[in-house]
């Protein structure tokens, strides 16, 4: 088998989208040009050359096992490097590439095989709630995008699977590192070959991979080191709170309650005259009604425990489905 597409449904606007991206592929260009998140900012044009696509999609192979007589299914958007790059290793593998519209549960009504597939949270949630079976079929399940609630992991766990969480960004073409979640879960993550990671002064990520043209990479990530090859992220430099002089991490706090709130949610803060910054939940929900209880906080230290909670009908994307926190933080002072 070679590298092939199949389209899943009639979107003509997303087969253009692919057609095009294997034009500008094949063409004789040495760079492809992408859109970063923008989940903490505005997003912007960067250009990736295709050696460094090519050499990550190589090292995800390696990790996977990619070959081409393995099917992969494209079911993110194609404007994000995370659908960009399932299009790459699909060529670069000689694999069989399945398309499909990006939709909550792409795997309704499907019966090809699949050897691999890459998903943000949301989609695995409903997924794993409506097309079990099929999900436990698949060889290989990336996640990313965003954090994994601690209800999907403990029901990964529960039916005894394992899953791949990545670490990465537009700018290290996709990801740089793994780590396991579910059955056999893992609290640090671990680079691709030839990767190596260490911390400033300040904790914040350095990313040295010169295979893909990344020497000394600053990032706003914070982390605590376990070696070269591992470690711990705490979250992001951007949204860390200091309240009372106490530094907090608000994607440490939103791990801890990810079991316990179903709606969408993200810890934030706003500006006090007695703390500096106090802690503040932003929940999207209708109305407001049977989300919080008394049992809600119980896992949070006493600083970590919101002073306030907000309910927006709608938060704001990002085209990649991140949540958009400095947008949606804003439509509170509309």
């Amino acid at each position: 088998m070679s590298f092939s597409i199949q389209y899943l449904d009639n979107d003509i606007l997303l087969k253009n989208k692919v057609e095009e991206f294997v034009s500008n592929w094949n063409n004789s260009s040495f760079f492809i040009e992408t859109k970063t998140s923008g989940s903490t900012g505005k997003p912007k044009i960067i250009r990736l050359s295709k050696t460094q696509m090519i050499t990550s999609a190589k090292m995800t192979g390696e990790y996977f096992g990619l070959s081409k007589n393995k099917t992969s299914l494209l079911c993110l958007s194609i404007d994000t490097i995370a659908g960009k790059m399932m299009i790459v290793r699909a060529i670069v593998h000689q694999m069989k590439l399945l398309v499909g519209s990006p939709q909550s549960n792409p795997l309704i009504g499907m019966d090809e095989k699949i050897d691999f597939i890459a998903l943000v949270p949301l989609q695995v949630n409903k997924i794993i709630n409506e097309s079990l079976s099929t999900f436990k079929s698949i060889e290989s399940v990336l996640i990313g995008g965003a954090s994994i609630p601690q209800n999907i992991i403990e029901t990964l766990k529960k039916e005894k699977l394992t899953c791949f969480q990545s670490f990465g960004m537009t700018e290290t073409v996709s990801h740089i590192a793994i780590r396991k979640v579910g059955f056999e879960n893992e609290a640090h993550y671990t680079t691709l070959h030839s990767v190596k990671i260490e911390s400033d002064e300040h904790n914040e990520l350095i990313i040295n991979a010169p295979h893909l043209g990344i020497n000394n990479l600053k990032t706003n990530d914070l982390i605590e080191v376990i070696n070269k090859n591992q470690f711990i992220w705490k979250g992001r430099k951007d949204f860390v709170i200091n309240s009372g002089g106490i530094k907090l991490f608000p994607e440490e706090i939103e791990r801890k309650l990810s079991s316990s709130i179903l709606n969408p949610f993200f810890i934030t803060s706003f500006n006090d005259s007695k703390l500096g910054e106090k802690v503040v939940l932003i929940i999207e929900s209708k109305d407001g009604s049977d989300i919080l209880n008394e049992k809600t906080f119980i896992n949070l230290d006493k600083y970590e425990r919101p002073k306030e909670v907000f309910y927006l009908k709608e938060f704001i994307k990002t085209e990649s489905g991140k949540i958009n926190r400095i947008k949606t933080k804003a439509l509170l002072s509309l």
